[in-house]
């Protein structure tokens, strides 16, 4: 995922319904380069309900941002070397990760 700020521009939001933009909710949609700035339209998605939004992806963990606001982490599935388990080496690796990304929503 590349991230990047665009300075000094204007960007025209479209929503489903009018709302106003918060911090407390994900919009799924496209957005388009135009003469004026940048456009974003947000889009309805058909079938099931959209997606938790990804904030972090670590090598043990990720961190979804749900739409009801609150934060979930889900372990992942661990790939074990043919070497053996050092559990106090394992256990700081996740203790790792799992601060880096707590540390993203506490900012």
């Amino acid at each position: 995922m590349r991230k990047f700020t665009v300075t000094n521009t204007t960007i025209d939001i479209v929503t489903q319904q009018g709302d106003e933009v918060n911090q407390e909710k994900s919009l799924m949609g496209i957005i388009s380069k135009t003469k004026s700035g940048y456009k974003f339209e947000e889009s309805i998605r058909k079938g099931r309900n959209p997606r938790s939004e990804k904030v972090y992806d670590g090598r043990y963990c990720s961190l979804f941002k749900r739409r009801n606001g609150k934060y979930q982490i889900y372990m992942k599935l661990m790939q074990l070397d043919g070497h053996g388990l050092d559990a106090q080496e394992m256990a700081y690796h996740i203790y790792s990760d799992v601060h880096a990304a707590l540390a993203i929503i506490t900012l």
